[in-house]
């Protein structure tokens, strides 16, 4: 198999994973593309979700596809801006929720 026939699968492989983990906050790939930010007929911004996992750790999900595995509602909704506003509001401590209990921390 010549190495640009695994290159290209590669590039599929990671594409796909990309697309099954949520935008975490102030995480980016640089060739990432919102997928709820195409353009539509009516021209409103897209809406997202605020999800949250396991661990206590929060990000926007587009609002109109399922949550990725391991991730729940956490009760936002809106444009990204207020979605990112209110997890800025709620994520004051940024260690996984098992750190925490760890370090004997009240959660």
């Amino acid at each position: 198999m010549s190495r640009n026939v695994r290159a290209a699968e590669w590039d599929k492989v990671a594409h796909s994973r990309r697309q099954a983990v949520p935008t975490t906050l102030g995480s980016r790939h640089p060739n990432h593309r919102e997928r709820g930010e195409m353009s539509d007929m009516n021209d409103s911004p897209p809406q997202f979700r605020v999800v949250v996992n396991h661990q206590e750790q929060y990000s926007i999900w587009p609002a109109g596809r399922e949550n990725a595995l391991g991730w729940r509602d956490a009760g936002k909704s809106g444009t990204k801006e207020e979605c990112l506003s209110f997890i800025r509001e709620v994520w004051t401590d940024m260690r996984p929720l098992s750190l925490r209990k760890a370090m004997g921390d009240s959660v």
